[in-house]
């Protein structure tokens, strides 16, 4: 490790210089922290029971155990009840990833709530408790960067292993189709313009994707922020480890996070502890979704306000204007908007310098690309939108995604917000969610805490009015911008709640849990990601041939738009086509390849191979 120290001198200095490491010293931040130590010390004695157990908003004893085991319970009993409301949905991706891999892990996680609570009762050992677990939080507080960057070698075995490092949703497809192109030195794919068709299928074009048939260019169809991330892993052949990079630098960022608001070195462990072992934060690191880039950058946008000063407010809008580029603005604004109002009402220094950093670069950037976008094929949301009298104009694509996207919430839209928030449950570590409940609780007049939850439910309520499901990916994948807010208020519980509550250390269950999170919970839903994608990638038989054209038949292939999947300029030799028909499909094979010859076919298509593709169909 030593010999990798030069390398991150200069980002010791930047952060340093920065002092986001350093402990909050200004006065009105320790004001709100002594407060916030004396509201605990008050409520323990004013409040407490013989039993130790600690009292709720209500007065009423809560006890952390029963209630996460009665939650679990809850939430498998609602998503086996959901099989029958999905009723005719079923087929979606959305709902088949929640019958097939979420009922199993809701039914897990209930085991593991009871075992953790009888390993807590009569197993005897100090987890988490005492001097040492201090001495350990004191030790990971000085090395927590190190700490981070130790656990990127393990999320990226996950990517590799478990994902493959391919793209599965046409979400992941097209940000990794963009980064081969900014990768390439180039803003868009090209490809021989009478391909198009072929290789990204209708209902993707305008929406996914942005198209030009006569100049055969293509371009990603959401924001470009995150792809330009992606962009230096993809040149070097290895985009898979974004997400694992960005994970674990997100657990540094959660760590001081917490340290910076709570003055805690305890409360910061917890929640880098939770935030490491959670399935969703394991397994979205093995993906291509933007989701973790989402929650890094949210974090560090917090972190930055948290200084309360000119500069890092400045820095932070800057920060800001960048995340609405990330893949859509909604996660990051948000997040934000809360944040942006308090300082509008109490800081209006910070704001207004906040505000500038937003205009600086964010919203210019975002109207060139806008621009840019719009100088594509009309896409279906901007067709949609000038055949209601709209004038075509330079925004007239987001304008029209926003009518698009954006509706009064259904009945349907309303169950997979609730199937959703039943995912956040599930793919955490068992009993997090209580136990953030119960750090909610206990808040009491700090300030950032309330500004954080806030941030969680006003993201809730926005993507109420968003139309669609999720589609595919692991758990809740629209909260998981404001995900840090869980660890964080469950961090701050354990540190203030009582060594018993019920006859059992609330500590050594969080512990425990925790443990068998990380030992149980996700590996098995890493081994339900990984046959879930076997078995979407084994729909097609494989080949092995000099070149090769695989056509896939959309009406016999299971969410076959995941399996066409190409490079962004065709570089490589084996192609995955849409199929039409026998006949267009071997009229096709025999242009491109030389020596086309039938290989394999049936009701999954054709696979046709040859010696080489013709020169005339590369475009570089």
């Amino acid at each position: 490790m030593w010999l990798c120290r030069p390398l991150w001198f200069p980002v010791a200095r930047v952060l340093r210089a920065l002092q986001l490491n350093a402990t909050p010293k200004d006065t009105i931040f320790s004001n709100e922290l002594d407060n916030f130590r004396r509201d605990a010390i008050l409520k323990r004695k004013l409040n407490f029971r013989r039993n130790n157990s600690v009292p709720d908003a209500r007065g009423r004893d809560f006890k952390a155990a029963p209630n996460a085991l009665l939650l679990a319970l809850a939430v498998a009993l609602t998503l086996a009840g959901l099989r029958s409301l999905a009723g005719s949905f079923d087929h979606l991706i959305f709902w088949r990833l929640t019958f097939v891999q979420d009922i199993g892990a809701a039914w897990l996680s209930v085991t593991l709530i009871l075992l953790a609570w009888l390993l807590a009762r009569f197993w005897a050992p100090s987890i988490a408790l005492g001097s040492l677990f201090e001495r350990v939080a004191d030790w990971v507080d000085r090395n927590i960067l190190w700490v981070s960057l130790a656990t990127f070698p393990l999320y990226g075995a996950l990517a590799f292993f478990v994902a493959h490092g391919r793209a599965l949703a046409a979400d992941e497809y097209s940000v990794l189709f963009q980064s081969e192109a900014f990768a390439s030195g180039n803003l868009t794919a090209r490809v021989q313009p009478e391909l198009i068709n072929w290789i990204v299928p209708a209902f993707s074009q305008g929406h996914f994707f942005h198209i030009s048939h006569e100049q055969g260019m293509l371009v990603s169809g959401f924001w470009p922020g995150y792809a330009l991330l992606l962009s230096p892993f993809t040149f070097l052949g290895v985009p898979y480890l974004c997400n694992p990079f960005l994970t674990s630098l997100t657990l540094w960022a959660i760590h001081r996070v917490a340290r910076r608001i709570t003055n805690s070195s305890l409360v910061a462990l917890w929640a880098t502890l939770f935030t490491a072992v959670s399935p969703v934060i394991a397994l979205n690191a093995a993906s291509y979704f933007s989701m973790p880039a989402h929650l890094l950058f949210n974090a560090l946008f917090c972190l930055l306000l948290l200084r309360q000063t000119r500069r890092t407010a400045l820095m932070a809008g800057i920060l800001g204007g960048l995340t609405l580029l990330l893949h859509n603005p909604v996660p990051h604004a948000a997040f934000a908007l809360p944040w942006m109002l308090w300082m509008l009402w109490r800081r209006r220094d910070l704001f207004w310098r906040a505000l500038f950093g937003y205009l600086f670069i964010g919203f210019p950037l975002l109207l060139m690309w806008s621009l840019y976008a719009n100088a594509f094929d009309a896409s279906r949301y901007a067709l949609a939108y000038e055949a209601h009298g709209a004038s075509a104009g330079p925004l007239v694509d987001i304008l029209s995604r926003l009518r698009v996207v954006f509706a009064p919430p259904i009945l349907e839209i309303w169950i997979a917000r609730l199937t959703g928030m039943c995912k956040m449950v599930v793919w955490a570590v068992p009993a997090l969610p209580i136990l953030a409940w119960g750090g909610a609780q206990t808040i009491s007049k700090n300030r950032w805490l309330r500004l954080s939850i806030i941030s969680f439910w006003t993201t809730f309520t926005i993507y109420l009015f968003v139309r669609f499901d999720q589609g595919a990916g692991w758990g809740f994948r629209y909260l998981h911008s404001v995900w840090l807010v869980l660890p964080l208020l469950a961090g701050v519980f354990l540190v203030q709640a009582p060594h018993v509550s019920g006859g059992v250390s609330i500590r050594r269950f969080a512990a425990f849990c925790a443990l068998l999170s990380g030992l149980i919970l996700t590996p098995f839903q890493a081994v339900q990601v990984n046959r879930f994608l076997e078995r979407e990638y084994g729909q097609i038989p494989d080949v092995s041939a000099p070149a090769s054209l695989t056509f896939i038949n959309a009406q016999a292939v299971d969410y076959s738009d995941s399996l066409l999947r190409n490079d962004a300029f065709l570089r490589t030799s084996d192609w995955k086509l849409l199929h039409r028909s026998d006949a267009a499909d071997a009229r096709l094979a025999k242009r491109v390849l030389v020596g086309a010859r039938l290989e394999k076919h049936g009701a999954w298509g054709q696979i046709w191979v040859g010696d080489a593709i013709r020169a005339n169909f590369r475009r570089s």
